[in-house]
Parts: C-alpha cells; structure tokens; sequence
C-alpha cells in the first residue's frame, strides 16, 4: 500500500510538474484514485507550493482544481 501510495503520488506530482491541473475526477480517470485531496496534501508536506481554484463545471458542480503554483503567483 504505501509503495502504491508513493508511485501515485509521483505519478501526479509529475503530471502537475508539467504545468497541468487535475480535479478529483481527472485524478480518478487518469490515476484511478480517489483520494486526491491526501495526495496533494502529501505533496505540500514535502514542499511543493500548490495553487487551488474553484471551477464551475457545465453542470453547475463547483470543484477544486489543482495545480503547481509558479513563481510570482499562489
């Protein structure tokens, strides 16, 4: 379980280090997780500076997107 934790957790770090964002659905389609949210928070533990913003989707759900922040934004 945690070598499974560790290869997702670089799998998305890596994903978002290319300039990519990932909600919660994306992170079940592409990594097939549901945990998100413990992945990101994992990834501010060892340093990372997230950025995370509200979307609407066309259905009208609001999510949290996430994303690596670059230098001079949060």
């Amino acid at each position: 379980l945690v070598n499974e934790f560790s290869y997702q957790l670089a799998c998305i770090l890596n994903y978002m280090k290319e300039g990519k964002t990932l909600t919660s659905l994306e992170a079940l389609k592409k990594f097939k997780t549901t945990r998100l949210s413990a992945y990101i928070h994992d990834i501010k533990k060892r340093g990372a500076k997230i950025k995370a913003v509200t979307i609407t989707l066309k259905s009208k759900k609001r999510v949290s997107q996430y994303s690596i922040a670059t230098k001079g934004k949060k």
